[in-house]
């Protein structure tokens, strides 16, 4: 159980800072490439973070029907997907099909991948290290949030772009890449999941089912 704990916590660290990176460089896409008023930007998150709030949730359910392993690679997945879609942006992407929906995607599996992450990250700890287990989690999820934001600083930083390349052309391609940077650190969570999640017997699914039904 103890690499599935270090493999959810691995898993935690990547999958927030690949969030942390969404919320940020979203913002800045919305305000600085598109020309949102700060109000405006913070409602355009509003569906993203709805179905993140629903798929929280609805974790339990969830995990009851399908299997534990089963709902979060799917999560996992959905939120990668999302990423993916999202770092395909530009300065005159459609703001419906290419910004709006996969910010939803990206929302869709966050709340059910962090829910499930947290699950696996204290399955199987005797009930004396149960705040010592929790702590962790905690320390994996801060740590992505820093970790993984100041990585992504440096990919917005990479490109180089010609010289005369319009500033909110410039700005909207090192928002993308940054987002496929986020994206390649989901990549890395999911398989991290498969690796020490997935393959190896879990006691998860018998916690979410005992506790949180």
């Amino acid at each position: 159980e103890s690499r599935e704990r270090s493999g959810a916590n691995l898993a935690r660290v990547l999958f927030i800072g690949a969030a942390m990176g969404f919320f940020f460089y979203t913002t800045q896409y919305l305000q600085g490439v598109l020309g949102m008023r700060p109000m405006w930007a913070g409602i355009a998150f509003f569906p993203s973070m709805l179905v993140n709030f629903l798929g929280a949730l609805a974790a339990p359910a969830l995990v009851k029907r399908y299997g534990h392993n089963t709902v979060l690679v799917g999560a996992l997945t959905t939120s990668l997907v999302g990423m993916a879609w999202l770092g395909q942006i530009e300065v005159d992407t459609s703001f419906l099909f290419g910004v709006a929906l996969p910010m939803v995607l990206v929302g869709a599996g966050m709340g059910t991948t962090l829910a499930l992450l947290t699950i696996n990250g204290v399955a199987g700890v005797a009930p004396q290290d149960a705040g010592s287990a929790s702590g962790l989690v905690g320390v994996a999820h801060q740590l992505g949030g820093a970790l993984g934001l100041a990585i992504l600083v440096v990919v917005f930083a990479t490109p180089v772009l010609p010289s005369g390349t319009a500033s909110n052309v410039e700005l909207a391609h090192r928002i993308g890449a940054a987002l496929s940077g986020a994206t390649v650190l989901l990549a890395i969570a999911l398989l991290l999941v498969l690796w020490y999640v997935v393959r190896r017997p879990t006691l998860a699914t018998t916690v979410i089912d005992g506790k949180l039904e």
